[in-house]
């Protein structure tokens, strides 16, 4: 407000360093605008923007979460996916939200009693403990290099960091796949990382 932007945002970058909590995630969106910050923000705070998604697949609350018939470190993205009597081609999309949120419904259309999957590679430069953060409207769950590190078969609305789960990267690249429930209405995801402590993962 005093005109001083470039002031701002070097202590902006300070206090970035410093954020650890969903709250001050939600502070951080607020100020990025007045300081003109869009998608290097959304990235430097740790969201994956780029996915291949595949779906809809029928799918009841009471099943939880399977990867069945699905290669969960290395899915083949070229081939359609065939799950429970219904095939479909993996697509490629790419997150323009502040929230790095792929909106599934857009995607795949208003459907209920629904699955789909996301997948994504992370390229680490070391190996490093980290924490996969979470939002989504169902449920999800979340396998690294072929093994399950979380799941919550949940009916709710998103909000970014709902869930939380302590990984550990290597060094290269690894393997995330999602798998997103839908009971009916909104169907979205989004998934960052972070330090162990909640921090933005350099």
């Amino acid at each position: 407000q005093a005109g001083r932007k470039d002031e701002a945002k070097q202590t902006f970058d300070l206090l970035l360093a410093r954020m650890d909590s969903p709250a001050a995630l939600q502070e951080v969106l607020q100020l990025a605008p007045q300081l003109g910050l869009g998608q290097d923000l959304t990235q430097r705070l740790g969201f994956l923007l780029d996915w291949h998604i595949v779906g809809p697949f029928p799918w009841k609350m009471s099943e939880g979460f399977s990867v069945e018939g699905i290669d969960a470190a290395t899915p083949a993205l070229d081939a359609a996916l065939s799950l429970a009597g219904k095939s479909a081609p993996w697509r490629e999309v790419h997150s323009a939200d502040a929230l790095g949120i792929v909106n599934l419904a857009s995607e795949f259309g208003m459907v209920d009693q629904s699955r789909a999957y996301a997948f994504t590679t992370i390229d680490s430069p070391q190996a490093t403990d980290a924490e996969l953060r979470l939002g989504s409207d169902d449920g999800i769950a979340a396998w690294l290099n072929g093994e399950k590190v979380f799941e919550n078969n949940v009916d709710r609305p998103l909000a970014p960091d709902q869930d939380q789960a302590p990984i550990k990267l290597k060094q290269g690249k690894n393997a995330l796949l999602l798998e997103i429930t839908q009971g009916a209405g909104g169907w979205m995801f989004c998934a960052r990382l972070t330090t162990p402590d909640g921090k933005p993962l350099q």
